[in-house]
């Protein structure tokens, strides 16, 4: 509903979450959703012809507001593959499987109410982890059927989201389309989902993320110390992952093996939550 873009983007909310918005982010002022709509992305400097058309770069806007983004059509293959061997080597103590089993809970009760899952993966720099988890997510509430799920990302400020991460989702098998060169490019990507999904780095709390009825799962220790508090979310999960920017500049094979190795966690739990709210 275009009431929930009422709010400054640039607003910092002390120890709800005190960062200030980073460069690189997508500022969005004060109008109407039709308007955001409307935001288009001329490429100039890509070869691909698709990406010289002009497109529609709202980043799962008309997702979040019309619902039609979580219903399942069809997954790759090689995606569902990756899936279903995550999950079974997925492993995780008793503590990390009582967070999973609240947040499958936290799914299972807003399916309950007839009314959508929205939650929103944060951390700091929204560039991977927080990516990997919204999207790997998305493909596990699809593998399982689990309809009226959408999720988001953000982080506690805005930079962009990496390319060693776009890559190893795309060694998985997810989809994924380049929509512009600038420095906070966006990014298409389809799990097999109805809709696909726009991704780009951005706060936590600014569009089209949602402001209130969502659950925020932070996925690294900064992010969740700067925001114990997050402001709209109806429900707050922990669930940290190891940076793969660690990796960075370690040579290609093993950054690429650190980065399938995030991804391959996050994906093994996401398909954990959604196992347990299909079951």
């Amino acid at each position: 509903p275009a009431g929930a873009l009422g709010f400054n983007p640039r607003t910092t909310y002390g120890r709800v979450c005190g960062a200030a918005p980073g460069r690189g982010t997508r500022q969005y002022p004060r109008i109407a959703a039709d308007s955001i709509r409307r935001v288009r992305i001329q490429s100039t400097a890509s070869s691909n012809p698709e990406t010289h058309a002009a497109v529609d770069a709202t980043p799962k806007m008309q997702a979040a507001t019309d619902g039609k983004r979580w219903s399942s059509g069809r997954q790759d293959e090689t995606l569902r593959r990756f899936l279903q061997d995550c999950l079974k080597r997925s492993n995780y103590d008793a503590d990390r499987s009582e967070e999973l089993q609240r947040l499958a809970d936290y799914v299972k009760s807003r399916s309950a109410a007839g009314v959508p899952t929205k939650l929103n993966y944060i951390c700091t720099h929204n560039s991977r982890r927080s990516h990997m988890g919204a999207v790997m997510a998305a493909a596990a509430a699809v593998y399982f059927n689990v309809p009226n799920v959408l999720t988001f990302s953000g982080g506690t400020e805005g930079t962009a989201l990496a390319p060693p991460a776009v890559a190893a989702m795309e060694r998985a098998g997810v989809s994924v389309s380049k929509l512009d060169e600038s420095a906070n490019p966006v990014y298409r990507v389809d799990v097999g989902a109805a809709e696909a999904m726009d991704c780009f780095s951005k706060r936590y709390d600014e569009p089209p993320n949602p402001q209130k009825d969502f659950g925020a799962i932070m996925v690294c220790g900064s992010a969740d110390g700067a925001c114990p508090t997050v402001l709209g979310a109806d429900g707050r999960f922990v669930l940290k992952y190891h940076d793969p920017k660690s990796s960075d500049g370690s040579g290609e094979e093993l950054q690429k093996k650190a980065y399938d190795d995030a991804l391959r966690t996050i994906a093994g739990e996401a398909m954990t939550v959604f196992s347990r709210v299909a079951a």
